[in-house]
């Protein structure tokens, strides 16, 4: 790999790692939060809910599940969410 590319794959990450710090920080959120709001949104705006099996840590017998909810109001604020990170970004 030459160094032209090595820098620019660096210029990436930096612009990522800057991303993800000023998500988390404003609003507590990580990059899985956000991609699992998304599949929220684009998956599930008819029908309001998404179950997703938490992972198993301890045992097989572990079978909670997580319930997220995605109303309008939930959904407006997930696009505001979307538009600061945007607007941050550029």
């Amino acid at each position: 790999m030459n160094e032209e590319k090595k820098a620019q794959f660096l210029n990436v990450y930096k612009k990522y790692k800057r991303v993800m710090h000023y998500v988390e920080e404003t609003y507590k959120l990580t990059m899985n939060d956000v991609a699992i709001l998304e599949l929220i949104r684009h998956n599930c705006r008819n029908q309001n809910m998404l179950m997703q099996s938490f992972l198993k840590i301890a045992t097989t017998e572990d079978e909670r599940k997580v319930y997220l909810f995605m109303n309008d109001d939930n959904a407006e604020k997930y696009e505001t969410l979307l538009d600061d990170i945007e607007a941050y970004v550029k």
